[in-house]
């Protein structure tokens, strides 16, 4: 045996200076995160809403029939029906069903996010099978702190996002 052999390993300071180095790092980091992950949840919610929307008129179309986009701004839900009945996001999500499948959106997955709704007589709009034409018009605008996002549908069914 050397008497000159060498150690292989970390010492206990040195593991815990970087350990406070990672700490440091991720205190620097985490407000900037949280921000990123709030952009997300509500440029989510927007985009699901749209996606819905155009699913319900393109649903229209298809079917021949009306559809009806049926909105709740207390409890933050939509709903869509194909049937011709008030569907009720909060109270009777069964209600709300598009070929026998329940169509209800809520705020679950978007927690801080909080919704509001412009320009629109009442809590729906129906689409028309002919063209998907709307008898409503509506700006949808989602909010977290901040920040907004907003969909809108105009008269003639087209849908928008900004």
């Amino acid at each position: 045996m050397s008497l000159n052999s060498q150690q292989n390993g970390f010492t206990l300071i040195e593991a815990m200076v970087v350990i406070v180095l990672i700490g440091v790092v991720a205190a620097i980091a985490l407000p900037s995160f949280k921000s990123v992950i709030d952009g997300r949840r509500l440029a989510g919610a927007a985009e699901h809403l749209f996606a819905n929307l155009n699913y319900a008129r393109s649903e229209a179309i298809k079917q021949n029939q009306n559809v009806q986009f049926q909105f709740d701004t207390n409890k933050w839900c939509y709903g869509i029906d194909d049937t011709g009945a008030d569907c009720d996001c909060s109270g009777a999500p069964n209600d709300c069903q598009v070929s026998g499948q329940t169509k209800v959106y809520d705020d679950s997955d978007y927690p801080g996010v909080v919704l509001s709704v412009s320009g629109i007589a009442g809590d729906a709009i129906t689409f028309e099978p002919r063209q998907g034409l709307t008898d409503n018009a509506a700006t949808f605008i989602f909010s977290l702190g901040q920040r907004q996002r907003s969909v809108s549908v105009n008269a003639v069914g087209r849908i928008k996002m900004d």
